[in-house]
């Protein structure tokens, strides 16, 4: 299954109006990429594809309440690590009106040969979603604009996978979790999802897509919601993974 896509009329206007870097805002003469060589050397310091499976289905680990708590996702797979110059790409994409950075991480997902592998083993991918207030404050979804792209592209119904964004919802206002404690962050999301059309869902296998890993309360919160309505099957998908 080949992803790579060439458009020669994006080609042709890439010839007269160049993007500007993603991360510094430079222009570069011939460029036409959505980021610029100086920070793509950068980058590639924080980049630590890694896919992370576990040996059985579901597992036991230890919460950040000491208490011994269902982990409900199968595996993870993220492509860097949240530091430095990957954070500040994914900050400014989330908080300072920076949709066109989405083009940047639709490219390095497409380029991704782990997560093109990955691709052919689940039916539908799904986008972590915020609730209604968020998003009209911020303008946009950051995941599901990026499934939204990565749909046009790769024309997923003729991939073999579908590509969802308005089945999995937000039924409850939340705190930010980065400004949370672990045990705090666990309690945040308790109950905070649900699903338009659950039938979709029964005996899939199932990616879930958000932008930063750290302590997995969100996906695994999502992937018991999942699971308890038939998925066989949940992978969390997400750009980068915080270590700290």
């Amino acid at each position: 299954m080949n992803f790579y896509f060439f458009d020669s009329l994006n080609n042709l206007l890439d010839i007269f109006y160049p993007q500007a870097c993603v991360v510094c805002g430079k222009y570069e003469k011939n460029h036409s990429e959505w980021i610029c060589q100086k920070c793509a050397r950068r980058i590639i310091k924080y980049k630590k594809e890694k896919y992370d499976e576990a040996i059985v289905p579901i597992i036991y680990e230890k919460s950040y309440s000491g208490m011994q708590v269902k982990k409900y996702f199968d595996g993870l797979l993220f492509m860097y690590e949240y530091k430095s110059i990957i954070r500040k790409i994914i900050l400014n994409y989330k908080f300072r009106d920076s949709s066109y950075i989405s083009h940047f991480f639709v490219s390095e997902i497409l380029n991704s040969k782990k997560f093109n592998e990955i691709l052919t083993r689940y039916d539908i991918i799904i986008s972590v979603p915020i609730d209604k207030m968020s998003e009209r404050v911020r303008g946009y979804n950051q995941t599901a604009i990026i499934l939204k792209k990565l749909n046009k592209i790769i024309n997923s119904e003729k991939a073999g996978i579908k590509i969802s964004t308005d089945n999995l919802i937000k039924i409850k206002k939340t705190q930010r979790q980065s400004l949370l404690t672990g045990i705090e962050r666990e309690k945040n999301v308790k109950d905070a999802f649900n699903l338009v059309r659950p039938k979709e869902i029964i005996g899939k296998n199932i990616i879930v897509f958000d932008d930063i890993y750290t302590t997995g309360s969100t996906i695994n919160e999502i992937s018991k919601l999942l699971k308890s309505n038939g998925a066989r099957k949940v992978l969390a998908f997400t750009l980068a993974k915080d270590w700290s």
